[in-house]
Protein backbone atom coordinates (compact mmCIF):
# COMPACT_ATOMS: atom_id res chain seq x y z
CA UNK A 1 0.00 0.00 0.00
CA UNK A 2 2.80 1.84 1.07
CA UNK A 3 4.48 1.84 -2.47
CA UNK A 4 0.96 2.09 -4.16
CA UNK A 5 -0.10 5.26 -2.86
CA UNK A 6 3.35 6.76 -3.26
CA UNK A 7 3.21 5.87 -6.77
CA UNK A 8 -0.45 7.29 -7.27
CA UNK A 9 0.99 10.21 -6.09
CA UNK A 10 3.66 10.83 -8.65
CA UNK A 11 1.74 9.51 -11.29
CA UNK A 12 -0.79 12.25 -10.53
CA UNK A 13 2.07 14.97 -10.94
CA UNK A 14 3.55 14.18 -13.84
CA UNK A 15 0.51 12.71 -15.86
CA UNK A 16 2.04 11.45 -18.88
CA UNK A 17 1.50 8.95 -21.17
CA UNK A 18 4.15 6.92 -23.08
CA UNK A 19 3.64 5.08 -26.81
CA UNK A 20 1.24 2.57 -26.46
CA UNK A 21 3.56 0.17 -28.58
CA UNK A 22 6.28 1.01 -26.09
CA UNK A 23 3.78 -0.21 -23.25
CA UNK A 24 2.94 -3.24 -24.28
CA UNK A 25 6.88 -4.26 -25.41
CA UNK A 26 8.26 -2.74 -22.01
CA UNK A 27 4.97 -5.65 -20.65
CA UNK A 28 5.88 -8.26 -22.74
CA UNK A 29 9.75 -8.45 -22.46
CA UNK A 30 9.58 -7.86 -18.25
CA UNK A 31 9.03 -11.44 -17.59
CA UNK A 32 11.47 -12.81 -20.03
CA UNK A 33 14.60 -10.38 -18.07
CA UNK A 34 13.35 -11.32 -15.23
CA UNK A 35 13.80 -14.93 -16.06
CA UNK A 36 17.20 -14.17 -17.52
CA UNK A 37 18.57 -11.87 -13.99
CA UNK A 38 20.71 -13.07 -11.42
CA UNK A 39 18.91 -14.74 -8.57
CA UNK A 40 19.86 -12.06 -5.92
CA UNK A 41 18.49 -9.09 -8.34
CA UNK A 42 15.15 -10.71 -9.23
CA UNK A 43 11.99 -8.51 -7.87
CA UNK A 44 10.97 -10.49 -4.78
CA UNK A 45 8.05 -9.45 -2.25
CA UNK A 46 9.59 -10.97 0.73
CA UNK A 47 13.39 -8.93 0.52
CA UNK A 48 13.83 -5.92 2.35
CA UNK A 49 11.64 -3.10 0.75
CA UNK A 50 10.51 -5.92 -1.74
CA UNK A 51 6.69 -5.15 -1.02
CA UNK A 52 6.94 -1.36 -1.33
CA UNK A 53 8.43 -1.79 -4.44
CA UNK A 54 6.07 -4.10 -5.73
CA UNK A 55 3.54 -1.36 -5.11
CA UNK A 56 4.94 1.00 -6.53
CA UNK A 57 5.58 -1.23 -9.92
CA UNK A 58 2.36 -2.58 -9.97
CA UNK A 59 0.49 1.32 -9.48
CA UNK A 60 2.47 2.45 -12.53
CA UNK A 61 1.50 -0.37 -14.72
CA UNK A 62 -2.12 -0.41 -13.42
CA UNK A 63 -1.93 3.73 -14.32
CA UNK A 64 -0.06 3.20 -17.36
CA UNK A 65 -1.75 0.11 -19.55
CA UNK A 66 -4.44 -0.68 -17.47
CA UNK A 67 -2.67 -4.38 -16.86
CA UNK A 68 -0.74 -5.01 -13.82
CA UNK A 69 -1.08 -9.21 -13.77
CA UNK A 70 2.39 -9.94 -14.69
CA UNK A 71 4.28 -6.94 -13.09
CA UNK A 72 2.62 -8.41 -9.89
CA UNK A 73 3.31 -11.73 -10.59
CA UNK A 74 6.96 -10.68 -11.60
CA UNK A 75 7.21 -10.50 -7.31
CA UNK A 76 5.99 -13.69 -6.66
CA UNK A 77 7.78 -16.63 -8.83
CA UNK A 78 10.31 -17.28 -6.55
CA UNK A 79 9.29 -16.45 -2.69
CA UNK A 80 8.69 -19.09 -0.01
CA UNK A 81 4.99 -18.26 0.35
CA UNK A 82 2.69 -20.76 -0.16
CA UNK A 83 0.12 -20.68 -3.10
CA UNK A 84 -2.52 -20.05 -0.92
CA UNK A 85 -1.06 -16.86 0.72
CA UNK A 86 0.10 -15.70 -2.90
CA UNK A 87 -3.37 -15.64 -4.83
CA UNK A 88 -4.66 -13.99 -1.81
CA UNK A 89 -2.16 -11.19 -1.36
CA UNK A 90 -2.07 -10.50 -5.06
CA UNK A 91 -6.14 -10.42 -5.22
CA UNK A 92 -5.91 -7.76 -3.01
CA UNK A 93 -3.12 -6.06 -4.33
CA UNK A 94 -5.27 -5.89 -7.63
CA UNK A 95 -8.37 -4.64 -5.91
CA UNK A 96 -6.74 -2.23 -4.25
CA UNK A 97 -4.73 -1.07 -7.88
CA UNK A 98 -8.45 -1.69 -9.33
CA UNK A 99 -10.02 1.07 -6.90
CA UNK A 100 -6.95 3.54 -6.83
CA UNK A 101 -7.48 3.54 -10.84
CA UNK A 102 -10.56 4.28 -11.16
CA UNK A 103 -10.01 7.25 -8.30
CA UNK A 104 -6.77 8.71 -10.71
CA UNK A 105 -9.46 8.64 -13.86
CA UNK A 106 -12.42 9.45 -11.94
CA UNK A 107 -15.37 8.10 -11.13
CA UNK A 108 -17.89 5.50 -12.96
CA UNK A 109 -20.30 8.10 -13.09
CA UNK A 110 -20.45 7.80 -16.53
CA UNK A 111 -20.01 3.93 -16.84
CA UNK A 112 -23.14 3.35 -18.32
CA UNK A 113 -22.36 6.02 -21.36
CA UNK A 114 -19.60 3.48 -22.14
CA UNK A 115 -21.39 -0.24 -22.08
CA UNK A 116 -24.69 -0.79 -20.70
CA UNK A 117 -25.19 -1.56 -17.15
CA UNK A 118 -26.22 -5.01 -16.98
CA UNK A 119 -22.72 -5.19 -19.03
CA UNK A 120 -21.08 -4.67 -15.50
CA UNK A 121 -23.06 -6.53 -13.89
CA UNK A 122 -22.25 -9.94 -15.53
CA UNK A 123 -18.64 -9.17 -15.46
CA UNK A 124 -19.08 -8.94 -11.93
CA UNK A 125 -20.70 -11.92 -11.72
CA UNK A 126 -18.05 -13.57 -14.36
CA UNK A 127 -15.27 -12.73 -11.62
CA UNK A 128 -17.20 -14.08 -8.43
CA UNK A 129 -17.93 -17.42 -10.56
CA UNK A 130 -13.98 -17.66 -11.79
CA UNK A 131 -12.73 -16.45 -8.46
CA UNK A 132 -15.11 -19.78 -6.98
CA UNK A 133 -14.03 -22.38 -9.94
CA UNK A 134 -9.87 -21.03 -9.06
CA UNK A 135 -10.63 -21.69 -5.59
CA UNK A 136 -11.22 -25.38 -6.45
CA UNK A 137 -8.63 -25.44 -8.58
CA UNK A 138 -6.36 -24.18 -5.82
CA UNK A 139 -7.25 -26.19 -3.35
CA UNK A 140 -6.06 -29.10 -5.45
CA UNK A 141 -2.80 -28.12 -6.95
CA UNK A 142 0.28 -28.56 -5.50
CA UNK A 143 3.12 -26.14 -5.28
CA UNK A 144 5.01 -27.08 -7.23
CA UNK A 145 2.70 -27.39 -9.86
CA UNK A 146 0.73 -24.12 -8.96
CA UNK A 147 4.42 -22.41 -9.57
CA UNK A 148 4.81 -24.42 -12.58
CA UNK A 149 1.45 -23.07 -14.21
CA UNK A 150 1.77 -19.54 -13.43
CA UNK A 151 5.10 -19.57 -14.82
CA UNK A 152 3.74 -20.33 -17.94
CA UNK A 153 0.85 -18.78 -18.11
CA UNK A 154 2.86 -15.54 -17.45
CA UNK A 155 5.28 -15.90 -19.88
CA UNK A 156 2.41 -16.56 -22.43
CA UNK A 157 0.64 -13.57 -21.63
CA UNK A 158 3.94 -11.79 -21.58
CA UNK A 159 4.17 -13.02 -25.41
CA UNK A 160 0.90 -11.85 -26.06
CA UNK A 161 1.68 -8.33 -25.24
CA UNK A 162 5.06 -7.95 -26.68
CA UNK A 163 3.14 -9.77 -29.92
CA UNK A 164 1.19 -6.45 -29.70
CA UNK A 165 3.75 -4.38 -29.48
CA UNK A 166 5.21 -5.15 -32.38
CA UNK A 167 2.69 -5.45 -34.64
CA UNK A 168 1.34 -2.04 -33.32
CA UNK A 169 5.17 -0.58 -34.41
CA UNK A 170 5.10 -2.82 -37.15
CA UNK A 171 1.54 -1.06 -38.51
CA UNK A 172 3.06 2.63 -37.93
Amino acid sequence: MVGSFAMFALMRLVAAVPDKAFVYIAMGLTPFLIERMPERWRPDVLRRGGAVFCGAVVMMVQLLPGVAGNALDAFFQKPTLDRKTIVATKGASQTLAHIQRVVFFGTLSDAGDIFPLWVYGAAIAIAFTGTSLAALVLARISEASFLAWSRSIILAVSASYLAKGLWLVAAG
